[in-house]
């Protein structure tokens, strides 16, 4: 049998075989009190071929038919990025498509220079990018070209979802998207280049990261951190620090009166960032270093 396995690590540092997969996989993923395992295929190369699930319970597995390219000379592939990408109720899961084609032959007499396979021209009707699977209706939507979930609310059936860095005149910034009619709506505007925004459910508060390139030489950098309510406006400046000391990870507790993020604490000696995690307390105002 050469079907590869999903483990868990626990905070122990113990080991615990799950479930085997399939021949090949690429990623698995799986939230502690989820039945369900998301995993990509791959083929013999390490491609991303395919999405399916595994209910670690019943062992039943689901294969989701997710977007193609029309023409079929067309090699699709396919991954997800973290677990985060995928519901905890496994109703639905962010996915990236990318395209590519066997390279046409040289023309007489070029010289032949080993490389990857060629890009395709791109489909108006299924561009490269970020795609919304949903299982209920098996429905792709797609979200664009640079996309990270920033928080599932799968009691309302609706996803917040960052998109930015694109040359187009869409929204971009913290969206909302309803899972079930894929109406999509934009909640906080990117105010800077490297903005990410992390909504509470229960109240108007965004967490927002932002990151600020100052001049060419790399002078005046900085990354801040800030807790924004879109309804009042206020604004409360947590951090800021140097140019990407923080990163847009943040997750926020289920009674939204703390939430985690991680930033740059210390470097080695052979120049290594050390990244730590810290818990904020909204309504103090006080920050804790949880790996210190």
């Amino acid at each position: 049998n050469n079907s590869e396995e999903t483990w868990l690590m626990n905070p122990d540092g113990t080991n615990q075989r799950l479930y085997p997969l399939a021949d090949r996989v690429l990623y698995a993923f799986k939230y502690p009190k989820s039945a369900n395992i998301f995993y990509v295929l791959r083929d013999e190369i390490g491609q991303g071929i395919g999405i399916q699930s595994k209910n670690i319970h019943s062992g039943s597995v689901t294969d989701y038919e997710l977007v193609k390219h029309p023409l079929p000379e067309v090699i699709e592939g396919y991954s997800i990025i973290r677990t985060q990408e995928t519901a905890p109720d496994g109703s639905a899961f962010i996915y990236n498509v990318f395209f590519f084609e066997d390279c046409p032959p040289p023309p007489s007499g070029a010289i032949i220079r080993e490389g990857g396979p060629c890009v395709p021209e791109e489909d108006p009707n299924t561009p490269t990018g970020y795609y919304l699977h949903t299982t209920a209706d098996g429905q792709n939507t797609y979200l664009g070209q640079t996309v990270s979930a920033a928080r599932w609310d799968t009691t309302n059936n609706r996803l917040f979802y960052n998109r930015n860095y694109e040359n187009t005149d869409e929204n971009q910034g913290l969206l909302e998207i309803d899972l079930a009619t894929k109406t999509k709506k934009l909640v906080d505007s990117a105010g800077k280049w490297g903005y990410a925004g992390f909504p509470f459910l229960q109240s108007d508060w965004i967490v927002r990261t932002g990151q600020s390139t100052g001049n060419i030489s790399g002078e005046n950098s900085q990354s801040d951190l800030t807790l924004f309510n879109r309804q009042t406006n206020e604004s409360r400046l947590i951090l800021t620090t140097k140019f990407a000391d923080l990163q847009p990870f943040i997750s926020i507790a289920p009674d939204e009166s703390t939430f985690i993020y991680n930033r740059t604490a210390r470097q080695t000696q052979d120049g290594r960032a050390v990244r730590d995690l810290y818990l904020y307390d909204v309504n103090t105002g006080q920050t804790k270093d949880l790996t210190d």
